[in-house]
């Protein structure tokens, strides 16, 4: 997805830049990168996830709007955001099989260390000295046999 400075990515999402630093980008909700000059950059998949959808419109005033009988976004903005919409989609998509294919590992992790645990104990039981049994047998000391 492209990259945009902050002022534009304020204007996207319809908040002032004051507003998108203070609750979003330094609460950690939108990462910030920098470019080559370490001028700060927002990805705009990171605008879509947080708000969802951004307005992909040029400041147009209602009056010009109503003279064009058009709709402020443009064919080709229309299936630009389209297919960004898509490209999020599928990214979610793959996000989703990733989780699940790492829940089904974790599942198979668990239940080997339980495994591995009955073993331990099976092996602790075994070795102790009443056999795993709950009787223990009370021996007489040997000096007892002099009586």
């Amino acid at each position: 997805m492209a990259k945009v400075t902050v002022s534009e990515a304020a204007r996207l999402v319809g908040l002032a830049r004051q507003n998108l630093y203070k609750n979003y980008i330094n609460e950690g909700k939108i990462s910030v990168d920098r470019d080559h000059l370490g001028n700060p950059k927002i990805d705009t998949s990171e605008l879509i996830r947080v708000f969802g959808e951004i307005r992909m419109t040029q400041n147009v005033s209602s009056e010009e709007q109503i003279e064009t009988g058009k709709n402020a976004i443009g064919d080709s903005e229309l299936s630009v955001a389209s297919q960004a919409k898509d490209q999020v989609i599928a990214a979610l998509r793959l996000q989703v099989e990733v989780a699940m294919e790492r829940e089904k590992k974790a599942e198979e992790r668990e239940l080997w260390l339980r495994q591995q645990l009955e073993d331990a104990q099976r092996q602790v039981k075994l070795l102790t000295h009443d056999g795993g049994g709950d009787s223990v047998a009370k021996r007489n000391p040997w000096w007892r046999l002099w009586k």
